[in-house]
C-alpha cells in the first residue's frame, strides 16, 4: 500500500490479475488500471508466458525503493519493510491491517 502515490499500470504483454481493496480485475495486453493512493493492492502474472507491465507512479520518489532494497542483498522481509517505510510503502497481509 502506497500512502502518498497513485499508480497506473498498462499491460504490455501477457495476462495479469490485479487485486485492489479486495476486488479482482483481469487484464490482457493493452489493459490499464489505476490504483489510488491508500489502496491495498497486488498483482500477479496469470498468463502462460512471461509478461511485461509499464508502471507509472505519481508523485515521484517511490522509485528509490527498488535500488534501496537491491543494495541489501538477501534482505529479510523485516528489513524490506523497514526500507519500504522510508518510501511511505506498507506491506499488509489483509485489508484489515490497512485501516
Amino acid at each position: 500500500m502506497h500512502e502518498k502515490e497513485d499508480e497506473f499500470f498498462r499491460i504490455l504483454e501477457g495476462r495479469f490479475a490485479f487485486w485492489c481493496n479486495g476486488a479482482r480485475v483481469d487484464l490482457a495486453e493493452g489493459g490499464v488500471i489505476c490504483v489510488p493512493r491508500g489502496a491495498v493492492h497486488r498483482f500477479q502474472n496469470v498468463g502462460g508466458t512471461m509478461g511485461r507491465i509499464m508502471v507509472v507512479v505519481t508523485p515521484r520518489g517511490f522509485e528509490g525503493f527498488f535500488p534501496a532494497v537491491d543494495a541489501v542483498p538477501g534482505a529479510s522481509m523485516d528489513e524490506i519493510g523497514q526500507i519500504a517505510a522510508r518510501y511511505n510503502l506498507r506491506f499488509v497481509v489483509d485489508a484489515a491491517e490497512a485501516a
